[in-house]
């Protein structure tokens, strides 16, 4: 009979990789993710300080992009299905040269209402830096894009391990 071994410390990541609590810091958002965002552009940098919000509510309430627009100058693309939350975000976004607020809703339907249909309806440039996604149901479905860092939803009652894909 094959014999079973339990090894200890499986985990070969390095653990200061996985250790982006440490900058936590909400301005806008919810559960820390503007720290953290601003963390991982100060590594990795950016092409062209562009973002996307679908699911953006008023632009402002735990918004994981508001600070990047704000704070630092970035361009936006801000997606909201609920038409007075969209006229919301006009009224706290007012400079329509750099962000815009589209009342619409994220679909599956290639050629009608996919965010690739309705991010061409924008001047956003194709390799965008940031997606945010906060809506309800199969986010994996609704965008892949395996250059832009992509948002997500994440558990704070759950710590690292309750990332919500």
């Amino acid at each position: 009979m094959p014999e079973i071994k339990i090894l200890a410390n499986m985990d070969k990541r390095n653990p200061e990789s996985v250790k982006l609590n440490q900058y936590e810091r909400n301005v806008y958002s919810q559960a820390g993710e503007d720290g953290i965002i601003e963390a991982i552009f100060d590594v990795i940098g950016t092409k062209n300080r562009w973002c996307v919000e679908f699911g953006a509510w008023d632009g402002v309430h735990f918004s994981n992009t508001c600070r990047l627009i704000r704070e630092e100058g970035w361009s936006a693309v801000l997606i909201e299905g609920d038409e007075d939350r969209c006229s919301e975000i006009r009224a706290n976004h007012p400079d329509e040269d750099r962000v815009y607020p589209m009342h619409r809703w994220v679909g599956f339907d290639a050629g009608k209402d996919t965010i690739d249909d309705i991010l061409k309806e924008t001047p956003i440039p194709q390799d965008f830096d940031r997606i945010s996604i906060d809506i309800d149901g199969i986010v994996t479905h609704a965008v892949a894009d395996e250059d832009a860092t992509v948002g997500h939803l994440r558990n704070g009652f759950l710590g690292n391990d309750g990332i919500l894909p």
